[in-house]
C-alpha cells in the first residue's frame, strides 16, 4: 500500500503514482536519515521520528520537477473542491502517464499519513477520470478500519460514528467519501480535510497569484515582511498601499472587448483599485541622505523585487502557522543570495519556531552545498527515454557528506541533467 504522512500538517511522505509523468511509484519524504546527524538546525523532533525544515529538487526542464507539484496541487484540490466538480458532473482533473498502453485507463494513486493528537490516520485514494475506483481511511495505534471503499464502501459505525448509511447513499461514484463526510461536518474527516488545507502549493506560472496573496496578508504580516525586503538590499524603505473601491467600468474601462470584461468582472461583487507605493531614499553628491522619494510599485519595480514582495508574504504566514509550503521555481528572478536567504530562515530554530517546511523546486546550483544543505535535502528529478520520471535524493546515491555537490552534478555524476545535441554546425547558422 502507497504510504505518505503529514504530521501536524507536516509532511513526512508524498507518495503518488500514474499521474502526468510519473508512470511508477513515487516517494518523496522528508525524513531525517537516521545515519546523518548533520545540520542539526534543519530537522526536528516529532512523535513519528526527525523531519526536516526544508528541501530542494532539481532536475532539467520537462523533467518532472513541476509535475511533483501538480501531483500535490490535484490531490489537495480533489480532497477539497471534489464535491463541486461532481455536483458540476465535470469530468475529476487527473492525468493518467499517457506513453504506456497499460497505464492509460488505471487509476492514478495517492495516500497520505496524518497525525493529529495521538492518533495515525492513513487516508488514500486511487481514481480515473470518470470515477473514484478506491479509497481507504484507516486510523493507529491498533489499526482500526473506519472505512474501505472498493465500488461499495464498507463502514464501521463503531469507529466512525459520522459514517452513517444516509452519507454512503449519498456519495456519487466520482467523489470522495472522506470529503462528502466533512461537508456534513463530520468530526474526524473534518481534522483531516483542515490538516490538507494547510498545505500551500504556488505553481511556476503563478506569480500574479503570488502577489496578491502577500498584498491580503501584508497588513497582518507588514514588520516580517518588510524586513525581508529590507534584508534583500533592493532598496526600499517602506511600502504605502492604499486601496479604493471603483465602479465596473473604472476597474475595465468599456474600451476594452466585452468578453474581456466579463472574464475579468465574473464574479466579483465589488471592484476595488490597489495603489502600491514604495519608498526609496535620494541622496545628495556627497552621500547625504535628502529626502525619501516615492516609486509606484507596478511601474516602476523590477520584477526581481515584485518576485520578492510576492515570495516575502506567503513566507511570513507560513513561518507565523507552522504550514507546508511548496514553491515550483523559486529561484526565477532572484538572486542566489536571496535563496540561500530563504532557506536559512526555514533552517532556522528562531526564525521558524512552529516547524513549518519549505519544498521548492529550482535550477540555482549554487544552493547545492553540503555547508548548508544534508544530503537527504537535496532531491532530483529525472526522465528517462521512454518518458517516464522519477524522483530521488542524493542520500539514496550514498554521496559522502563533504563533496563538492554542485560540481558532481554539472560533472553529470547524479544525472537529471538536460541532454544537449551537439553543437556542431551553430557556426553555419
Amino acid at each position: 500500500m502507497l504510504e505518505t504522512i503529514i504530521i501536524n500538517n507536516m509532511i513526512k511522505n508524498f507518495i503518488f503514482q500514474n499521474f502526468l509523468s510519473f508512470k511508477e511509484e513515487t516517494v518523496f519524504t522528508m525524513e531525517r536519515q537516521k545515519n546523518d546527524a548533520s545540520h542539526k538546525e534543519s530537522f526536528f523532533k516529532t512523535s513519528e521520528g526527525d523531519l526536516l525544515r526544508s528541501a530542494i529538487v532539481y532536475g532539467a526542464n520537462a523533467s518532472g520537477k513541476s509535475n511533483f507539484s501538480k501531483a500535490l496541487v490535484f490531490f489537495q484540490r480533489f480532497v477539497t473542491e471534489g464535491l463541486k466538480l461532481s455536483l458540476a458532473n465535470s469530468p475529476i482533473q487527473t492525468v493518467p502517464f499517457l506513453l504506456d498502453v497499460n497505464t492509460q485507463s488505471m487509476p492514478s494513486c495517492f495516500e497520505v499519513e496524518l497525525l493529529i493528537g495521538e492518533i495515525r490516520y492513513v487516508y488514500g485514494f486511487e481514481v480515473t477520470q470518470d470515477r473514484v475506483h478506491r479509497e481507504w481511511l484507516h486510523q493507529y495505534p491498533n489499526k482500526k478500519v473506519l472505512f474501505d471503499r472498493n465500488g461499495t464502501i464498507e463502514t464501521s459505525q463503531r469507529n466512525l460514528k459520522e459514517a452513517t448509511s444516509d452519507l454512503k447513499e449519498k456519495t456519487r461514484s466520482n467523489v470522495l467519501f472522506l470529503t462528502v463526510l466533512a461537508s456534513y461536518n463530520g468530526e474526524v474527516s473534518n481534522k483531516i480535510v483542515d490538516e490538507i488545507k494547510k498545505i500551500t502549493v504556488f505553481p511556476a506560472d503563478q506569480k500574479d497569484l503570488m502577489l496578491e496573496y502577500s498584498f491580503q496578508v501584508y497588513p497582518r504580516y507588514k514588520d516580517k515582511i518588510d524586513r525581508m525586503i529590507f534584508e534583500s538590499d533592493v532598496g526600499i524603505k517602506a511600502f504605502k498601499i492604499a486601496q479604493k473601491e471603483v465602479t465596473k467600468d473604472e476597474f475595465v474601462p468599456p474600451v476594452f472587448p466585452e468578453q474581456v470584461r466579463e472574464f475579468l468582472t465574473a464574479g466579483k461583487n465589488k471592484f476595488v483599485h490597489r495603489q502600491v507605493s514604495t519608498v526609496h531614499t535620494m541622496y545628495d553628491s556627497k552621500g547625504t541622505e535628502v529626502k525619501d522619494v516615492e516609486f509606484d510599485f507596478f511601474a516602476q519595480e523590477s520584477e526581481g523585487t515584485k518576485r520578492i514582495f510576492g515570495l516575502a508574504g506567503i513566507i511570513a504566514e507560513a513561518l507565523d502557522k507552522g504550514n507546508v509550503l511548496m514553491i515550483d521555481e523559486l529561484s526565477a528572478s532572484l538572486h542566489p543570495f536571496l535563496c540561500r536567504y530563504i532557506l536559512k530562515l526555514f533552517n532556522s530554530k528562531k526564525e521558524n519556531p512552529k516547524n513549518a517546511q519549505l519544498i521548492f523546486t529550482t535550477h540555482d546550483v549554487s544552493l547545492l552545498d553540503s555547508e548548508i544543505l544534508r544530503r537527504d535535502q537535496i532531491w532530483f528529478s529525472e526522465k528517462d527515454r521512454y518518458g517516464s520520471s522519477k524522483l530521488f535524493s542524493l542520500a539514496e546515491i550514498g554521496e559522502r557528506k563533504d563533496l563538492n555537490y554542485g560540481k558532481r552534478y554539472f560533472e553529470g555524476r547524479y544525472g537529471a541533467l538536460p541532454y544537449i545535441n551537439s553543437l556542431e554546425g551553430i557556426d553555419q547558422l
